[in-house]
């Protein structure tokens, strides 16, 4: 059976960090409030801090959003054998 792992856009990792940078939430509580586990948001926010979170790298080509809900209901998939 193959494993999901979801594959997040680059806009989505910038308006998560942006909450926690900006608007001084914490990691856990973005993470509860966008359906992510707040270990993978302190890890973008480690990422941006030392600027490896950058558009190129590893996005989803196909997405385009403006707001952190659409960003999370086009979530790409990446499938991985099990």
């Amino acid at each position: 059976m193959a494993r999901r792992r979801r594959k997040y856009s680059f806009e989505f990792k910038r308006e998560a960090v942006r909450l926690v940078q900006e608007e001084n939430l914490s990691p856990a509580q973005v993470g509860r409030d966008l359906g992510v586990d707040r270990s993978v948001i302190s890890a973008w926010l480690k990422k941006a801090e030392s600027g490896e979170l950058a558009e190129g790298s590893k996005r989803c080509d196909s997405f385009s959003a403006d707001s952190p809900e659409r960003a999370k209901s086009t979530i790409c998939w990446r499938y991985s054998g099990g």
